[in-house]
């Protein structure tokens, strides 16, 4: 479990996110959908593209979170570091 929950240390903005998301969250499976449901959601405006804004923040993963645009790798990654934030094992397989 100690492998698939180790995180660096986060932006403050991405665990105010996931605090934010999981607060009426009572079982792991409740976390991972709303963190799920966060990116999912349309009225959240998350927009899949191949060529994104460079961001300007310095954290990769706070700039997607922030500007909310990006492909495939960038979402299984974000997915895998808020899911792992709530202390729910994760990890992101890549290729087939």
């Amino acid at each position: 479990v100690q492998r698939y929950t180790a995180l660096p240390d986060l932006d403050p903005a991405v665990d105010e996110l996931v605090a934010t998301l999981t607060a009426d969250a009572q079982t792991p499976y409740e976390r991972v959908q709303a963190v799920y449901g966060h990116f999912t959601d349309p009225a959240n405006d998350y927009e899949y593209s191949l060529s994104t804004a460079p961001g300007t923040g310095g954290d990769d993963l706070a700039d997607f979170l922030r500007l909310r645009q990006g492909y495939c790798e960038q979402y299984a990654g974000a997915m895998a570091a808020l899911v792992r934030a709530t202390g729910v094992p994760a990890r992101v397989v890549l290729g087939y």
